[in-house]
């Protein structure tokens, strides 16, 4: 009985050994497994970083781009109101003739309306 008993606590050793080195090499592949992951994450938040720096240097880009497009716009409206008032001057002019003088009071008066209008569409 004594080396029947003897037998299977060797038997019982070698289990629990072999069983001891299995979850050994197996606690090594999982730090190595976390160690690749951690490498990754680590590799990706910077991808992350440089995407996100990307993102607002174009978001700026993109602001001063359509801060350039509605002054540019702002002026040919402008530029569209100054040739409407230059037209209605030599209209003006043209339909007075030789009252040179009813011309010239006529265009201040038209100056002076389109100041008043430019000043209140600034506003």
């Amino acid at each position: 009985g004594e080396i029947r008993r003897a037998k299977e606590a060797m038997a019982n050793a070698r289990k629990y050994e072999r069983q001891f080195k299995e979850l050994l090499n197996q606690s090594e592949e999982d730090k190595r497994m976390i160690l690749e992951l951690q490498d990754l994450l680590d590799k990706t938040q910077i991808k992350m970083k440089a995407y996100k720096r990307q993102l607002d240097e174009q978001e700026e880009v993109s602001q001063l781009t359509l801060n350039k497009y509605r002054k540019a716009q702002q002026q040919i409206e402008e530029a569209e109101h100054r040739a409407d008032m230059a037209e209605r001057t030599i209209t003006i002019k043209r339909t007075i003739g030789g009252h040179g003088s009813r011309a010239v009071s006529v265009v201040r008066e038209i100056n002076s309306i389109s100041r008043g209008n430019r000043a209140t569409s600034i506003m």
